[in-house]
């Protein structure tokens, strides 16, 4: 099979789009499939990669990090052609999602789209938008959605909220995956030999991006209390980000000597401080999938989490892990010291729970699952074209397609607007005296 993949984000940058693209791209090669990668340029880039077909981009043009890709589907549809893709793949529903919807229409093959980020969420906690705005984000991404010939959820949560929004289109249930084989090889001592830490502490573990959207502070401030309840207990968070000196700075003097931020780490040392941890504590609101809680699991620790989209597909309380309900930092110390007043018995139980989880997640798992899905939309193709009239046709009904759902959304959010706006009675009725 012939898959063309179309992302926002790639190498050099890290991320869990980038890792995901990645990760399914080796899978398939390694099965024995051809894949295209369509990326934006960065101003580093590996060496000597294949398999990619670079767009111009501006650099770092949000947050100082992402770039913006020029959707310039002419430039890449010669390449795109020669390479003959049986189903293109899209990561996004914005800027080169559009290239590859295009792309699709052109070619008369099927069009997937993996809804990796709950947008709304990130509105909400990176940016100042309006209310009116995020409707019209919502109604594009469904729209988008209703386009395509299917679309990969990471997890039943983002399936129920997408249905939820009024997407029609066939939804199938794919995760990222765990490359479980390499975990199996973690040294779960190197990380205590590193922190020179001894053999009797108990060792909560975090990895991720420190920001906001993640829930970072009630984490460290579920944490702090259970560090202050228990001595011999450590933290140690793998991962960098915005919040990081506030966070560094919110366990005080006092607890200075047992909290470790590592930092970024990839390869061996990232493998083995998973393994290293007695637990893996976690909170996040802002996921699709649990990726993260997989890794731990892979590498046999089990999870404290707070319920939410991605958990509740790999954390199974009482079993793997536990899992509480809200953001509740009595229940989440309640639930660490569980963990850690646990007899040897009862953490090889987990670590066994932890690891099979990890083999129903594996990247192999999920690869062939996603291959399936592939098969099954190019068995049952839309409606084929069979002259160049038909294809103008088609191409332009997919431009057409894209401008509406646009315009739709732009309606959305000015609906939105109008319903949130106050009337002018309203606001210039006179204060009420003594209020």
């Amino acid at each position: 099979m012939k898959i063309l993949m179309v992302t926002n984000v790639y190498t050099p940058q890290i991320g869990g789009v980038t890792r995901s693209v990645q990760q399914f791209s080796e899978e398939y090669r390694a099965q024995g499939h051809e894949v295209l990668v369509i990326a934006p340029e960065y101003e580093t880039m590996p060496e000597g990669e294949t398999g990619v077909l670079r767009i111009p981009a501006i650099p770092k043009f949000y947050l100082n990090v992402y770039p913006l890709p020029l959707p310039l589907t002419p430039a890449v549809l010669p390449e795109v052609r020669k390479f003959g893709p049986q189903i293109v793949h899209v990561h996004h529903p914005f800027l080169l999602g559009s290239t590859g919807q295009l792309i699709a229409a052109d070619l008369n093959v099927p069009l997937v789209y993996t809804h990796h980020t709950r947008y709304s969420y990130y509105i909400e906690t990176k940016t100042n938008w309006p209310r009116p705005i995020e409707e019209g984000i919502v109604e594009l991404i469904t729209g988008f959605c209703e386009l395509c010939d299917g679309v990969v959820s990471p997890s039943a949560g983002i399936t129920e909220m997408l249905q939820s929004r009024g997407v029609t289109t066939r939804i199938e249930v794919i995760p990222t995956g765990v490359d479980v084989n390499r975990f199996a090889k973690a040294d779960g001592s190197a990380l205590r030999k590193r922190l020179q830490l001894p053999d009797d502490a108990f060792i909560v573990g975090h990895v991720g991006r420190l920001g906001p959207e993640k829930n970072c502070d009630f984490l460290c401030e579920a944490v702090r209390e259970f560090l202050n309840k228990n001595s011999k207990a450590i933290f140690v968070v793998v991962g960098d980000g915005p919040e990081r000196a506030a966070l560094e700075q919110s366990f005080g003097d006092e607890l200075g000597g047992r909290v470790h931020f590592l930092g970024f780490c990839e390869g061996d040392d990232l493998i083995n401080a998973y393994a290293g941890f007695d637990v893996f504590a976690f909170a996040s609101h802002s996921e699709t999938q649990g990726m993260v809680l997989g890794e731990a699991m892979a590498a046999g620790t089990p999870v404290v989490a707070v319920k939410g989209t991605g958990v509740i597909d790999i954390v199974h309380d009482g079993q793997n892990g536990r899992m509480i309900p809200e953001d509740d930092v009595s229940a989440f110390v309640a639930a660490l010291e569980s963990m850690a007043a646990a007899s040897p018995q009862q953490r090889q139980a987990w670590r066994e729970a932890a690891l099979k989880t990890a083999h129903e997640f594996s990247q192999e798992r999920c690869a062939k699952k996603m291959l399936d899905f592939y098969a099954d939309l190019i068995r049952h193709p839309r409606p084929r074209v069979t002259s160049d009239w038909e294809r103008l046709q088609r191409n332009w009904d997919a431009g057409w397609q894209r401008w509406r759902n646009r315009a739709n959304a732009i309606a959305a959010a000015v609906q939105e607007s109008l319903r949130t706006t106050p009337s002018d009675e309203t606001e210039t009725a006179p204060a009420t005296p003594g209020v």
